[in-house]
């Protein structure tokens, strides 16, 4: 096969500059969520953790919250069965979790352009 007979996708300076732009805020908003991370499950003294490191953390303590809720929620339906109630269900935790994590649809896709960088802020009128 000749190699005149491949076709290499290439992307347009403005395709690839858009991409770029993506690809920075992406790497960005990861940050702050790491960050976000961070402050929330510091370190411990004099030590600096990697990404996995975090997110390691982070797993731990939401399985030691879900066991503790769980542990919670047989408490609350002993003390309910004492006093001759029905037992109380409760949501899945993953039920709460979707609660706590939704986020408006018309805020995942769309940036005004106050939340855009000027390196950001292309001029399209060319």
């Amino acid at each position: 096969m000749s190699s005149s007979s491949h076709f290499t996708y290439q992307r347009s300076p403005e395709m690839r500059q858009t991409h770029k732009i993506a690809e920075r805020r992406r790497r960005r908003d990861m940050s702050a969520l790491y960050d976000d991370l961070k402050e929330i499950f510091p370190d411990e003294k004099g030590t600096k953790s990697s990404k996995q490191d975090i997110l390691t953390r982070t797993v731990n303590v939401v399985r030691y919250v879900n066991e503790y809720a769980s542990e919670l929620h047989r408490e609350i339906n002993e003390y309910r069965a004492r006093l001759n109630l029905p037992p109380k269900r409760f949501p899945p935790l993953q039920v709460a979790i979707d609660k706590v994590c939704q986020r408006p649809e018309s805020n995942r896709n769309s940036m005004g352009s106050e939340d855009r960088s000027d390196s950001e802020q292309m001029d399209t009128s060319k």
